[in-house]
């Protein structure tokens, strides 16, 4: 057991361990093997596919309350497909695709209230496309254009609605878009 209370079990051909006090704590599927953690209160903390060695197929975890804290699929030891994640009251944090272990596809990241903070596109792991971000306040933060992972124009609001730049000066737009991001972090709004 590690310093966070979760046991791991790894489980191959027809295995079965034990808790200490001789409860069950994991199980297993005929000829794949299977990487199950489990809280000592019993909740299931993940569950982890693997075939030669690499994670390959579903991933799901739990926080230590039950709730779900990701669900994801694996393709020789990369993300390969949707992923998601969940703040631990059991709201929605993160919804977007993988493909060969990098972001493909359109993602949305929301607040633990609910409301969406991020939304935006990646091609193979750069980004393109409109991308949009808001305030906790529901208040519109940015729209930023790019072009294979370059900025090509930006918008950008200060939590009262006043715009603070609009143009196509990418230089401009890069730095504010990382003093933002940098900014934007310390109203972190992250699970855990």
């Amino acid at each position: 057991m590690n310093n966070s209370g979760i046991v791991p079990i790894i489980a191959s051909a027809n295995t079965e361990t034990y808790f200490c006090d001789g409860s069950t704590n994991s199980e297993l599927r005929y000829n794949n093997t299977v990487i199950l953690k489990k809280y000592e209160n019993g909740n299931l903390a993940s569950i982890q596919e693997v075939k030669n060695k690499k994670n390959n197929g579903l991933y799901e975890s739990w926080w230590r309350n039950g709730n779900r804290r990701a669900q994801g699929w694996f393709k020789n030891g990369r993300e390969d497909g949707d992923f998601f994640t969940w703040y631990k009251n059991g709201r929605r944090y993160f919804s977007g695709s993988m493909r060969d272990g990098k972001l493909d596809g359109s993602f949305n990241i929301w607040f633990a209230d609910g409301k969406i903070r991020n939304q935006g596109i990646f091609l193979n792991g750069k980004r393109i496309g409109q991308w949009k971000s808001w305030y906790k306040s529901g208040q519109q933060s940015s729209i930023v254009n790019f072009e294979v992972d370059k900025i090509l124009e930006c918008s950008f609001w200060n939590n009262a609605g006043e715009i603070v730049y609009q143009g196509k000066d990418t230089k401009r737009c890069n730095d504010i878009y990382t003093g933002y991001y940098n900014t934007y972090s310390l109203e972190s709004d992250e699970p855990g």
